[in-house]
């Protein structure tokens, strides 16, 4: 715990030293921004083979240093559910016609801290504004506990059916690199709805390990 509010303090100290190199620049503003979607796994194998994805939600707050660049910090909630129907296929007796596998649990989370610099077009007199955001930062995931229930006809292989196995809960905490872009749309002078593509890869302990979250949201001006 102790280590994951280390990164959550550098998270917040980043944009702090962007705003004070940045001071000359002409400022615009707090920015608050909410967000919903759904993020896509891309790897590793196991990974992407037998977790889908079911909704993601986050939200971050920045500061406008200039009309073109918005140092943020976001966090973000990614969850997924474990395809049970594949995941069984690994399962050496599930292979066996007269016994019968069901699997229960194991959803997968992600919650991530992430800093980022967002560097946008100024939109002149459209309402658009496409945009880039990339950035860094800390990632939790949690694997909740499986079961596997094994029933069917007493055999040779498997004499004491039916019989449960359990694996735990497992958590991993990881760095990684994220890259967004996006497109703004101006609902007034201070807000904007947006959707945004980014893609999250883990470059420690999680190395390759990589979602693709797809947002709409809406920011706002103070």
């Amino acid at each position: 715990m102790s280590h994951f509010l280390k990164i959550i303090k550098i998270s917040l100290i980043i944009p702090v030293v962007i705003l004070a190199t940045a001071s000359s620049l002409k400022a615009e503003g707090l920015i608050f921004s909410i967000n919903g979607g759904i993020s896509y796994n891309v790897g590793p194998g196991a990974y992407e083979s037998y977790w889908r994805p079911i909704f993601s939600l986050g939200g971050g707050v920045g500061y406008q240093v200039a009309s073109f660049i918005v140092p943020q910090v976001y966090v973000d909630y990614s969850l997924f559910s474990l395809d049970s129907g594949s995941y069984k296929n690994t399962l050496a007796i599930c292979r066996y016609d007269n016994v019968n596998c069901s699997v229960s649990g194991g959803n997968l989370s992600f919650t991530t801290v992430a800093t980022t610099v967002k560097f946008f077009i100024p939109r002149g007199k459209t309402q658009f504004s496409p945009y880039a955001r990339p950035g860094f930062g800390y990632s939790r995931g949690v694997k909740d506990k499986v079961t596997a229930l094994y029933t069917g006809d007493i055999t040779d292989n498997y004499p004491s059916l039916p019989v449960e196995d359990v694996w735990g809960r497992d958590t991993i905490n990881a760095m990684f690199l994220t890259f967004g872009f996006g497109l703004d749309y101006y609902l007034a002078p201070k807000a904007c709805f947006f959707i945004e593509s980014e893609v999250t890869v883990g470059i420690y302990q999680m190395r390759g390990t990589g979602f693709v979250p797809i947002k709409l949201g809406m920011s706002f001006w103070i």
